[in-house]
């Protein structure tokens, strides 16, 4: 095989097929793709044009994934001449099609009796060729071995009873129930000393591999392990449920952060980009917290009505936003981001779930086991879920 070669995998179980490929050749993980996602996309498109009227041209969308019940196609980025797929067919139509498409490999094998399809995938595997071939800069979904091959377990929001200490764990004991950050941070260095335990030297973000440092198993899982655990856990207040401290390591700690970087004035209006959980929790700590009027912009119509149900004022956007340089100084304008810290604020998160004002179990939607997890992902890919709470 020449070194620099590139091998494309056509055959099922394609994510499996495409891992055993991946360690046979020896060959880097960048260089060695899964063919799915183009043809199921493909499928998606013409299915999505015919119930619309419209060119498979005019359909946006992209299918990620295996063929069959492992595939999710991410409404939100899904269009129809320009609009939101699912303002122009309906949820329950797009939902449907949606079910097609995963299924569009046993509807074909069906027509055919005997043998499977074998031109559509053969078109789709000389599209990704001639996409590198060419070096056209398209994007196309393919079936990669993530991190180069890492793997983990995911899942960095957690609460729940702690089973066992190490020797130097003093601040919590066996038995005690417990919320925890998303990432760990040492607690003693100049940043942690600061409240800054984003920027500490020995973090690790639970169950997100080594996108953010050094690889940490996340809560998925029947146990976690917790390094710093003194730093990064804190006992659940009396009154508070385990469904509610879930959302104080990241989601509410995230929406806390942004609504603290924003210094507004009480009585301001506040607008929030973004209607999902984060930004649903983020509109909710922004009233809690003096905001005047709080407008939720979100494109997708069911959170929206989620937003308009809690008392926010929501619109969609209708326009591109820019911001030139030019404007940004004339106009006084500043970009801040904020990253949550349940280290830092755990007690005022705290006291905004002890003392009622902000619930962040509304935005709850979907409650599953660990068997139902992969289900559960492909739900929220598909934006017809908000948040889902795995339980043992």
């Amino acid at each position: 095989m020449a070194p620099a070669a590139v091998l494309v995998v056509v055959t099922n179980p394609l994510d499996e097929m495409t891992q055993r490929a991946w360690r046979a050749s020896g060959l880097p993980a960048t260089r060695v793709i899964g063919m799915a996602g183009v043809l199921d996309t493909a499928r998606f498109r013409a299915l999505a044009a015919q119930a619309a009227g419209l060119r498979p041209a005019q359909v946006e969308a992209m299918a990620l994934g295996s063929h069959g019940d492992e595939m999710v196609i991410p409404l939100s980025q899904a269009s129809a001449a320009g609009r939101p797929l699912t303002e122009v067919l309906g949820e329950t139509a797009v939902t449907a099609l949606v079910d097609r498409a995963r299924d569009s490999g046993a509807e074909v094998v069906g027509l055919l009796k005997q043998g499977s399809a074998f031109m559509a995938p053969g078109a789709s595997a000389a599209r990704m060729v001639l996409a590198m071939a060419a070096g056209r800069g398209e994007v196309l979904p393919a079936a990669v071995a993530g991190h180069g091959g890492e793997q983990f377990i995911p899942g960095h929001e957690f609460a729940g009873e702690v089973t066992e200490t190490g020797g130097a764990v003093t601040a919590v004991t066996a038995g005690d129930v417990v919320a925890g950050a998303d990432y760990t941070a040492c607690g003693s260095c100049w940043w942690c000393r600061r409240g800054d335990h984003w920027h500490c030297p020995e973090r690790r973000f639970f169950g997100t591999g080594t996108a953010f440092g050094p690889a940490l198993d996340g809560a998925q899982a029947e146990l976690v392990r917790i390094p710093h655990a003194d730093v990064v856990l804190r006992r659940v207040p009396a009154g508070v449920s385990l469904d509610a401290a879930v959302f104080l390591g990241d989601t509410l700690a995230t929406g806390y952060a942004a609504v603290q970087r924003a210094g507004y004035r009480p009585g301001d209006t506040v607008a929030v980009i973004g209607g999902g959980p984060v930004g649903q929790l983020t509109s909710l700590v922004a009233q809690a917290c003096a905001a005047g009027i709080v407008v939720l912009v979100e494109p997708v119509a069911a959170r929206r009505d989620f937003a308009a149900n809690g008392a926010l004022a929501a619109e969609h956007p209708e326009d591109v936003w820019s911001l030139p340089a030019m404007r940004a100084f004339a106009d006084e304008l500043s970009i801040r981001f904020a990253i949550g810290d349940f280290m830092r604020d755990a007690q005022p998160l705290c006291a905004l779930l002890r003392a009622g004002v902000v619930d962040p179990t509304v935005v709850a939607s979907d409650r599953v086991s660990l068997d139902e997890v992969p289900a559960a992902y492909r739900r929220m890919a598909q934006r017809s879920t908000m948040k889902a709470l795995v339980q043992p």
